[in-house]
Order: C-alpha cells, then structure tokens, then sequence
C-alpha cells in the first residue's frame, strides 16, 4: 500500500511510520519476527543526496519480509512525500535477488 502527503507533510508520515510499527511489532514478536532494522537513507532517485527514506525492515522466520517506509523527497525532485508498506515472500524475494535482474 501507498500513501501521499500532498503538503509534502513528512511529519505526519513518521507518525503514522510509528504507529505501524507499534502494531506490526506487537503482532509479530511472540509469533514470528526474527529480526527487525530501521534506517535512514537518502533516496538513490536523488543524485543531490537531499531526499531521504526512513524505514524499518522486519524479517520473519519463514524469510518473508515485510518493509514500511517514508520518503521525504525533496522541493526539487517535484514528487509528493509518501509512506509504502510492502509484504514480499520469500519465492519473490528468491526471485528478484536471482532471476528478475
């Protein structure tokens, strides 16, 4: 899922990052998170560096992974910030590491 933040609002976007943490963790830490990162990047898109992802990675037993992050984008790059949370397996994660590319 997607979400965007026309006024380019990024602090709602952390806030609601939070939030979804606070309820993917409890959910999953009895059952079946192995481990879990959070980071700050900057956004490869951006060649200046100024547009950044904060996100957090859980990765459970079965090695299906679970990814929720914000992009702060910055004035320049013209694209409206946004929070993404993906659920990819681990048939798809096999398949995008060993035979998309």
């Amino acid at each position: 899922g997607k979400t965007f933040y026309r006024n380019n609002n990024i602090s709602e976007c952390y806030k609601l990052l939070e939030n979804i943490d606070l309820e993917i963790s409890q959910t999953l830490k009895k059952i079946i998170l192995k481990k879990k990162k959070t980071k700050i990047i900057p956004h490869s898109a951006d060649e200046t560096g100024e547009s950044t992802t904060k996100g957090i990675s859980y990765f459970l037993d079965n090695k299906d992974t679970i990814y929720v992050y914000c992009t702060d984008w910055s004035e320049k790059m013209g694209y409206w910030d946004n929070l993404k949370v993906q659920i990819k397996t681990k048939a798809y994660n096999d398949w995008l590491s060993n035979k998309a590319y």
